[in-house]
């Protein structure tokens, strides 16, 4: 899954969770917790491999009871956005569940990513949050004045460029249908038939 899939899907469930637990959730906060994970891409250079310690049960369960134990409820909530990163990942490919003790041991649906249900898990997703967020009497406040601000208009901005990326995904999934004939002159598959 992408930035997109994991922050909206982060979101939802640390939100919804620190609604549940009674605590209040920033919602900045809740859109950077399905991220952490990933973080490790920017470890590389030192050695850390992507979508491995990061990934585990054997880190995110530790992780969790540390946060738990010295932030309460809203540490829980916290905790609730990085494990629905763990379920994206899921969904869309595979985790190595009990990494380093078994790295090649992975779980995972491996829907495919990029794929249909990929596109289809950030766009519910991102439809989502949009619904929640229009729940909040501010925002709705800043949509119905006569005159945006400059934040509103920022966001309706965000929104289309999110919206492209979700377009982008469905055009790659209609192009790359197996049985298209894709050639080597568009730089994606055989040279079926052609003579050069």
């Amino acid at each position: 899954m992408f930035l997109l899939g994991h922050a909206c899907w982060s979101y939802l469930f640390s939100k919804s969770s620190a609604r549940g637990l009674r605590v209040s959730m920033p919602a900045y906060l809740a859109l950077l917790a399905g991220v952490l994970p990933d973080f490790d891409i920017y470890f590389q250079p030192l050695g850390l491999i992507h979508h491995t310690y990061t990934h585990s049960l054997l880190v995110i369960i530790p992780t969790v009871v540390v946060l738990t134990y010295f932030l309460g409820r809203f540490g829980l909530a916290f905790s609730i956005g990085i494990m629905s990163h763990l379920v994206g990942d899921y969904l869309v490919g595979t985790i190595p569940i009990l990494y380093p003790v078994y790295p090649d041991w992975t779980v995972g649906l491996n829907l495919g990513i990029p794929s249909l249900a990929d596109t289809l898990l950030e766009m519910g997703a991102f439809g989502l949050v949009m619904l929640y967020a229009l729940q909040n009497p501010l925002v709705a406040f800043a949509l119905l004045r006569k005159t945006l601000t400059i934040i509103s208009i920022g966001h309706i901005l965000l929104s289309a460029l999110l919206a492209l990326g979700i377009l982008q995904g469905l055009r790659w999934y209609y192009k790359s249908r197996p049985g298209r004939g894709l050639s080597v002159r568009d730089g994606s598959g055989s040279n079926q038939g052609r003579d050069e």
